[in-house]
């Protein structure tokens, strides 16, 4: 870890300290160190739409039924969006590259086929 001192806005520390649920000032800049990256990440899973082959990575999957979107995979998705433009760039690849599949307002009711993620413990 490197010691370091900043001069830091109070009120931007209070409502990221709200937003991320933090108490001290260590904290509130490991999450939010955290969700940078994170968004990072999410953004970077994008590269190839931007190089156009976004498409062809997933058109052999989505032909044979194996990848499809729901309302949180989406939410997910355009969370790392920059700005307006790049969400509606993303939100039309998605719907174009994919079938859209509703989610289930009970998870606990969706059959164990279906959604192995929300039956993997128990």
């Amino acid at each position: 870890m490197t010691k370091t001192s900043a001069e830091i806005d109070p009120v931007r520390l209070t409502a990221v300290r709200e937003i991320l649920g933090t108490e001290t000032l260590r904290d509130t800049i490991d999450a939010a160190f955290r969700q940078v990256m994170r968004t990072h990440a999410v953004y970077g899973l994008f590269e190839p739409a931007r190089e156009g082959g976004f498409a062809a990575l997933l058109e052999p999957l989505t032909n044979r039924g194996l990848v499809s979107m729901c309302g949180v995979t989406e939410l997910e998705a355009l969370f790392s969006a920059r700005n307006i433009d790049q969400r509606a760039r993303m939100k039309r690849q998605l719907a174009e590259s994919m079938d859209r599949v509703e989610t289930p307002t009970d998870v606990g009711s969706c059959p164990p086929a279906a959604c192995p993620r929300a039956h993997a413990n128990g």
